[in-house]
């Protein structure tokens, strides 16, 4: 078809790739729970779209998010080591794009391809850096998308320094009341390694009073 109408076939499979993660076509189903990055991490082709999930979670993938990281991919799957090369520093420029032209959802869409289709070895190749610090890059865009949902937005900096703990009792004492700030505070706990059980014991009777046990989950 490329070759029928003159068309870069490269070019256009890139400008498919980049406007799939950014506007992911919706698509009929439920969602995906998922309880932060750890969830994330295990890859999408591992969690199934299901609608038991809580209503209005930050936690949950739609259906379409699902599909457009298959899709993506799909489109990026694997040829020969030069292709494999191309094709990650291809996502990991997206997921790098400054945060003004590229939405933090669509940041982590990219890296969740990059995470299910190239080994750590392959990454470390087309990032130059050790793989565990672009997981936890990931780890952070999480975040900032669910912040940004809250419409609670942060400054990327700042956050990626400042301690969890502290972040995560300031927000515990503004939205405790509020499922999502809820959910995002045991998250933060999880995430973050907050093993205070004083304040776990406080978390926990939340969640469950304010019906949040597909979030326990």
């Amino acid at each position: 078809i490329c070759e029928r109408h003159k068309l870069n076939a490269t070019k256009l499979r890139d400008s498919l790739i980049y406007k799939w993660l950014s506007e992911p076509k919706e698509a009929e189903g439920g969602g995906i729970a998922i309880q932060g990055i750890q969830d994330l991490h295990q890859g999408f082709e591992a969690l199934v779209p299901t609608t038991d999930v809580n209503e209005g979670s930050l936690f949950t993938r739609t259906a379409s998010d699902a599909i457009c990281v298959q899709k993506v991919a799909f489109l990026c799957r694997r040829q020969n080591k030069k292709e494999v090369k191309r094709n990650c520093v291809l996502l990991l420029k997206f997921a790098f794009s400054n945060e003004t032209e590229v939405a933090y959802e669509a940041k982590c869409r990219a890296l969740s391809v990059v995470f299910k289709l190239f080994t750590a070895d392959e990454i470390a190749v087309a990032y130059k850096h050790p793989t565990q610090d672009l997981v936890e890059i990931w780890r952070h865009y999480f975040y900032m998308e669910c912040f940004q949902k809250l419409d609670m937005p942060q400054h990327s900096e700042k956050f990626y320094k400042c301690k969890k703990d502290g972040l995560a009792r300031s927000l515990w004492r503004s939205g405790q009341s509020d499922m999502q700030i809820v959910q995002v505070v045991a998250s933060l706990c999880l995430d973050f390694e907050i093993t205070d059980s004083q304040f776990w014991a406080v978390i926990l009777p939340r969640l469950y009073a304010l019906g949040a046990e597909g979030f326990l989950r």
